[in-house]
């Protein structure tokens, strides 16, 4: 009888270990400082850094210790300038900082920054959540609006993803100015090689654009998505446009984005990596819609309701009365985890006391 009592309480106790063990299965790493990410033969590097365009909005503030990214060409704090620090202003912005391929290195002087109204979006406390395609920072309040981003990265294409998500928690709309910084690192050789509209002025109508270190190319050849076709909105102004003559290797693009009551909306944005300057004007009509980058894979990992959020590719958003509910609906988050693993431990403790003293 006392062996048979023994035997249960392992077996109870391996089925608590196995639920707690569950729980934690999907949970991913915490990593300081920055983050590297390797799939498709490209390279990604990403910090809180002091890297971008350089000029209003992403003037770089002082960055927080170990976050500190020197550039090759500008003073430290010289980026693409986008906006005043979140915060007290001791951090620098989300961002890649920089990236390369087997063949060729240098890609981006900072790219994908991001600031609401002004102030840039950096997470707040400089620790990444990653996975081995994806890298995510944490969220932050700005202009009353819960702010994260996320960068993923794919094992089929040198192809970069960046998702912003704006959570509005108020009962009434909210309406802010999403600027996004890009520089291309390709310093006073850039050249414009293709736009969406079939000529080599980066236009605001432009969904996507190609570019070049010289021709050829001695960096690698970088497209930048910007929106697709039948977004409910696209780029509402360029303060910097990058340009062929005089080189310009920064871009500043502002979104008007309102966010419903109590409602969620995000931006996505691509850029890829070729080789040549044939490739990258080749591969650039991929990003040219939703249903394209969809039937590339390069929305992998966004449910349809996340795809029908993202203002600037999908027509309007959710609709209905239901989506707002179930688009904030809370996820059992790592306390939530640990609440519970206690729970079963409760469980378990009470289990075997029984089986030790049955009535």
């Amino acid at each position: 009888m006392r062996k048979g009592k023994g035997f249960d309480r392992l077996r109870l106790a391996a089925v608590v270990a196995t639920a707690a063990g569950s729980l934690f299965a999907g949970a991913r790493s915490a990593r300081a400082g920055g983050a590297t990410l390797s799939q498709g033969g490209a390279e990604w590097f990403i910090q809180n850094s002091g890297s971008g365009p350089g000029t209003a909005p992403f003037l770089t503030p002082p960055c927080m210790a170990g976050e500190r990214f020197t550039r090759e060409k500008e003073p430290q704090g010289q980026g693409p300038g986008i906006g005043a620090p979140q915060g007290t202003g001791t951090g620098c912005a989300f961002n890649i900082t920089s990236a390369s391929t087997a063949a060729q290195t240098d890609a981006y002087d900072g790219f994908f920054l991001m600031a609401v109204n002004g102030t840039q979006y950096r997470d707040p406390d400089g620790v990444f959540t990653t996975t081995a395609t994806s890298v995510t920072g944490g969220p932050t309040t700005i202009a009353g609006l819960t702010v994260s981003g996320v960068f993923t990265a794919f094992s089929t294409a040198p192809v970069i993803r960046a998702v912003y998500t704006y959570v509005n928690p108020t009962a009434a709309p909210i309406t802010v100015t999403v600027a996004m910084g890009y520089n291309v690192g390709s310093d006073s050789s850039t050249i414009v090689q293709a736009t969406s509209d079939g000529d080599q002025l980066v236009e605001t109508t432009d969904a996507w654009q190609v570019s070049s270190e010289g021709n050829p190319s001695g960096d690698p050849v970088v497209t930048l998505s910007r929106f697709g076709a039948g977004g409910a909105i696209g780029v509402s102004s360029s303060t910097v446009v990058l340009a062929t003559a005089p080189a310009e290797e920064d871009q500043i693009d502002n979104y008007q984005l309102t966010i419903p009551a109590n409602s969620t909306r995000s931006l996505m944005f691509f850029s890829r990596l070729d080789p040549t300057i044939a490739a990258g004007v080749a591969a650039a009509p991929t990003f040219a819609s939703l249903a394209t980058v969809q039937a590339a894979g390069f929305t992998a990992g966004l449910s349809a309701q996340q795809l029908a959020e993202i203002a600037n590719w999908s027509p309007a958003g959710p609709t209905g009365g239901g989506t707002a509910f179930f688009a904030n609906v809370p996820t059992l988050g790592d306390w939530g985890k640990y609440l519970m693993v206690l729970a079963l431990g409760g469980i378990a403790f009470v289990a075997t006391r029984r089986l030790r003293n049955p009535r």
